[in-house]
């Protein structure tokens, strides 16, 4: 999920998300303008990957269904930021 953006970050609409289904594989690709970070927050609490780089994925079905990972690491938000 895209967070609205907070101090220090920009809105939804500036970094072009694109989100794709394969089979029950959804993923998500982002940009970020000049001179803005991709973060993704951690979800076990080990602060942020900064700068994130790569596609985010969720799985539709099964045990991980609705949990966004980023590599091995489950995330519970990313934007970008400076």
């Amino acid at each position: 999920m895209l967070t609205d953006p907070a101090p220090g970050c920009i809105a939804q609409s500036e970094i072009n998300p694109v989100y794709t289904l394969s089979g029950t594989t959804c993923s998500l690709t982002f940009s970020c303008p000049s001179g803005f970070t991709p973060r993704s927050g951690r979800a076990d609490g080990m602060g942020a990957l900064n700068p994130a780089t790569g596609t985010e994925t969720c799985e539709e079905t099964g045990a991980n269904a609705g949990k966004w990972y980023l590599g091995a690491i489950e995330l519970t938000l990313w934007n970008c930021g400076y």
